[in-house]
């Protein structure tokens, strides 16, 4: 759906003057706690004296020749974390103790040649290192981290510029400059960045994440009347390229662990417009966009464990204060609930360098404690084709069953098609790994030969040797959920590649008062082999022909025909070892030989 065309809004004669604008008019007198305050200058303090690492040309160079990302990030993200932090905490304290720190920090952001992280550059690996602005770059490339970039700075801008402009006004001159050269230009000029849909290519978690970001520059910083009315102009063509591609149940194909830079960042923007026109743009009562919102408690588990389909880690630090004021902007009782009770039973997330505008109001706005959220015995997202059915409304009791249809070109895809997991007292049980740590394969023709990936390493079956393989074609057909059955039916058979031999596959994932039941009904040209892959959090126990004891008394039985052997899948992935807290996972991999057709059940109690 197209919001803004659809409502008919545009950007003309909307603006607010530079000078009356204000930014979190829903926020009207609001101060910081006396906690607060002595929270963020706490965060402050911890940067006073800390030295800025330098940002080396060899590992910007380590993505072209290893593949590695993260020793470059670590240091770029840390960087930007301190200056807000610094930033904040001398606004509130003012008593200059966080000035020359923070000017430190500014500067260093402004002295690197290129904002864009090494994994970004276009065409990805095509070049070691960013050209020098000196050899006559005009900047063109504008990617997630340094529109981030850019709205740290404009927030330096906003309220620094008052002592800054006392200590060394060169700062905040220097800041606009850099502004307009490497955000404002490129997002106003260049309409063949990927992320702004105007290709036709279908875009994702890149266009709002942008788009927040750029506003924030342009409405902190910018006074030019016109500039500010045909960048709104734009980022409204913009949004609507992405929410084009979202289905009417609101739900994310990214997986939950991009909701925060996707449908929460796609609130961002609206907050931020909101803002700059004084409320005319206004479209938080739109269906959609109440389901964008909804779509992360849907998605969540127990605790910290939310689905982890996609590019999703299995445990998630979500913007809990944020998803209250979703809730309440766009009139969902239940996600209003859902925020203010994550609020109230977690720490408060840091300080985020890569959402500012989000992360300083939420330093205003601390959701209220209401009525305590309880969470659905059935979600069913048919859009997405994810279902999630529980035995009762406690999430740390019972048993609990997700399971997706979709297809093999999702974004942010896994091939996954008919992939379910189970939970059992909020713990994981039988699980979808989730993702590793990213690197040059992660985005690239190698992506499936990642392990975790790749179907076989999801609870699916090979065919004769054969996993299912990435692609629009490669998709679950005739899916059907049967809320009140607690049944997911779909058919897997163009899942899989005509090699693989296969004539029909339907699998039904049902849940009952006692068990989770997995139906697997399958039929093959010519009799062959199929190898069922269970992934598992903790080692399994052969107990009998058919049976598999569990963790925490649990039982997998299924057909005594099957053979059974348990591999150990070493977590040697820095991310999936710290997601897991575990050395290691277990596939359980149960092949049943010489056979055309056959109906397999698997049933966990």
């Amino acid at each position: 759906m197209r919001i803004f065309e659809s409502q008919n809004i545009t950007a003309q004669g909307k603006l607010l003057p530079f000078a009356d604008f204000k930014l979190f008019l829903d926020l009207p007198g609001a101060a910081l706690t006396t906690q607060t305050k002595a929270d963020v200058i706490a965060a402050g303090e911890k940067r006073l004296g800390a030295e800025f690492e330098p940002l080396k040309a060899t590992d910007y160079m380590r993505f072209c020749r290893e593949g590695n990302r993260s020793i470059y990030e670590k240091i770029y993200f840390a960087r930007r974390s301190a200056v807000l932090e610094l930033l904040l905490a001398e606004y509130t304290e003012g008593k200059g103790r966080f000035t020359d720190q923070l000017i430190d920090g500014v500067w260093h952001i402004l002295e690197e040649t290129s904002w864009v992280v090494p994994a970004h550059l276009k065409p990805a690996g095509s070049e070691a290192l960013p050209l020098s602005p000196e050899y006559g770059e005009t900047v063109r490339i504008l990617d997630l981290f340094s529109a981030a970039t850019g709205a740290v700075l404009a927030w330096v801008y906003h309220l620094g510029k008052p002592f800054l402009d006392e200590a060394a006004p060169v700062i905040c001159e220097r800041v606009l400059f850099e502004l307009e050269r490497r955000i404002i230009n490129p997002f106003m000029d260049c309409d063949d960045h990927w992320w702004t849909g105007f290709s036709g290519r279908r875009v994702n978690n890149w266009t709002p994440w942008i788009v927040s970001n750029v506003l924030t520059v342009c409405a902190l910083c910018f006074e030019d009347a016109n500039l500010r009315e045909n960048l709104t102009a734009r980022s409204l063509l913009m949004l609507d390229n992405f929410t084009g591609g979202y289905l009417p149940d609101g739900g994310c194909d990214e997986g939950p662990g991009y909701w925060g830079a996707a449908g929460a960042a796609y609130l961002d923007a609206l907050e931020i417009l909101f803002d700059m026109t004084g409320g005319k743009i206004n479209v938080f009562g739109v269906p959609l966009l109440h389901k964008m919102g909804e779509y992360i408690m849907s998605a969540h588990i127990h605790a910290d464990y939310f689905l982890p389909f996609a590019d999703a880690h299995p445990r998630l630090k979500i913007d809990y204060a944020m998803a209250a004021r979703f809730g309440w902007r766009t009139g969902s009782k239940a996600l209003e609930s859902f925020g203010a009770g994550g609020y109230a039973s977690n720490d408060p997330n840091p300080i985020a360098a890569t959402h500012p505008t989000r992360a300083i109001k939420n330093l205003y706005d601390i959701p209220a404690a209401g009525v305590v959220y309880r969470h659905p015995l059935s979600v069913w997202l048919d859009g997405i084709q994810v279902t999630v059915q529980r035995q009762t409304g406690d999430t740390g009791k019972g048993l609990c069953l997700a399971a997706k249809g979709g297809h093999n070109a999702e974004q942010h895809n896994h091939n996954d098609t008919g992939n379910f997991i189970v939970y059992a007292d909020g713990e994981p049980l039988i699980i979808d790994a989730g993702v590793g740590t990213y690197c040059k394969a992660t985005f690239s023709s190698e992506r499936y030969t990642i392990w975790s990936m790749r179907s076989s390493y999801h609870n699916l079956p090979d065919i004769n040797g054969f996993e299912q393989p990435p692609g629009r074609g490669y998709e679950a057909k005739n899916v059907l959920c049967d809320e009140t059955a607690r049944s997911l039916t779909m058919d897997l058979t163009a899942a899989y590649p005509a090699e693989a031999g296969l004539k029909s596959f339907v699998r039904i994932a049902e849940l009952t008062d006692k068990h989770i039941k997995i139906t697997d009904s399958i039929t093959l040209k010519t009799a062959g082999e199929i190898t069922f892959n269970i992934l598992l959090a903790d080692e399994p126990a052969i107990a009998a022909p058919g049976k598999v004891l569990l963790r925490g008394g649990h039982t997998l039985a299924f057909d005594p025909s099957l053979s059974a052997v348990v591999e150990t899948i070493p977590l040697t992935d820095v991310g999936l070892h710290n997601d897991w807290q575990r050395e290691q996972l277990f596939r359980l991999r149960l092949t049943a030989a010489n056979v055309e057709t056959g109906v397999y059940e698997f049933i966990i109690a």
